[in-house]
């Protein structure tokens, strides 16, 4: 069960920017590789949503009796 395993963080620096209040001056090559990173690891997930039979995302979150009451929370 690999696809449940959280993906490898990449190093601190943009995390830290991440939760900091101040805004942060990127370089360009820190952004390209940042954006380089997060297209090769969206590109890389590997998981089936089934649709509905009108082809739809299922929103349901619970399923109650067997499968055949619906309710959304």
């Amino acid at each position: 069960m690999s696809f449940l395993r959280p993906l490898a963080l990449s190093p601190a620096a943009p995390v830290t920017r991440f939760l900091s209040t101040s805004p942060a001056v990127q370089s360009s090559t820190e952004a390209t590789t940042t954006t380089s990173s997060s297209t090769t690891s969206s590109q890389s997930l590997e998981y089936r949503v089934s649709r509905t039979p009108s082809a739809q995302l299922p929103i349901y979150l619970l399923a109650k009796r067997g499968g055949n009451l619906k309710q959304t929370r």
